[in-house]
């Protein structure tokens, strides 16, 4: 491995450590480009365990935020958009990508942990897979309520989940 990756990685490994996951994703990223263009392909795949890591890291940081269902108009959603919250927001496949690849740049550059997950609908309810597809099915659901969409759900402390108005936030 050569010296510029070491310290890239080294520097990744401390940045994970920090839980700075944005940080240590984009030096993870980099070394990765500085051993495909010296054809290092064994320090490649040795790369590819700590990324792997730190975007586990950064899904698992999503799910300990708000989970929002639908709700294109709420405050929450909004505060995916402006990448200002950490969360999952689950849609349906007929959200345009631009929206939601618009939502994943703004939580990159504010540095928020954010997971979209893409409920498919099927003869028997939906398909939930993650929205680049890097988990094809995640789980396989029935067909929500009629008034599913605008909620969203936080973990509350008791370990219950209950819906209020447009959301559910839990202290």
């Amino acid at each position: 491995m050569n010296q510029k990756i070491e310290e890239l990685m080294e520097r990744a490994s401390q940045s994970l450590a920090g839980m700075a996951y944005y940080e240590s994703l984009g030096l993870c990223m980099e070394a990765l480009t500085c051993a495909r263009e010296a054809e290092e392909w064994d320090t490649y795949r040795k790369i590819l365990l700590p990324l792997q890591e730190v975007r586990r890291q950064i899904r698992m940081a999503a799910g300990d935020g708000i989970v929002l269902i639908g709700g294109e108009y709420s405050d929450e959603y909004e505060g995916f958009v402006n990448g200002e919250i950490d969360g999952c927001f689950f849609i349906t496949d007929d959200v345009e990508a631009a929206v939601v690849l618009g939502m994943l740049r703004a939580a990159a550059i504010g540095k928020r942990s954010v997971e979209v997950l893409v409920g498919c609908a099927t003869d028997e309810g939906y398909e939930v897979r993650s929205f680049d597809k890097s988990v094809p099915v995640i789980a396989k659901v029935s067909e929500p309520l009629d008034d599913w969409v605008g909620h969203a759900i936080a973990t509350p402390s008791s370990g219950s989940i209950e819906v209020e108005g447009s959301g559910v936030c839990y202290g």
